[in-house]
């Protein structure tokens, strides 16, 4: 992302300390790509797959990733909240109970629905899932 050293595909920064022009966006995007959980694409982690095109992180982290953008609330974070979670429209994996179904779905600004809620079995053992993120 222009003026940015850590957001978009990859960063661009000289060193771990260097940030761009937008400072906070930046540090966002810093933290997002230093997630210590993520899956490559073509690569498994346990018995998940990412089948998708870019890594994928761990629910907590991308969550992390949202609200350090929402929190910036500048033209850029919005501008970069927007191609991640609304087109790029990432799954992220935590570890729970198996996901049963949708209990609750958000109004669809696309083709594709996301979930916002699920109905976990707890009766079996927590595994890793895939879920849906909200919309930015």
């Amino acid at each position: 992302m222009m003026r940015t050293l850590w957001c978009g595909d990859g960063n661009v920064a000289r060193n771990p300390d260097d940030i761009g022009v937008f400072s906070e966006t930046d540090e966002c995007c810093k933290q997002h790509d230093h997630c210590p959980f993520t899956i490559k694409a073509g690569y498994n982690r346990e018995l998940l797959k990412n089948n998708g095109i870019f890594t994928r992180s761990a629910c907590s982290c991308d969550y992390k990733f949202y609200n350090c953008l929402k929190k910036v609330n500048s033209l850029i974070s919005e501008n970069i909240g927007m191609t991640y979670f609304n087109i790029l429209r990432p799954q992220c994996f935590g570890y729970h109970y198996p996901i049963e179904s949708c209990e609750k779905y958000e109004r669809a600004r696309s083709t594709e629905k996301k979930c916002l809620q699920y109905k976990l079995d707890s009766t079996k053992n927590k595994t890793l899932e895939w879920y849906d993120l909200p919309d930015f």
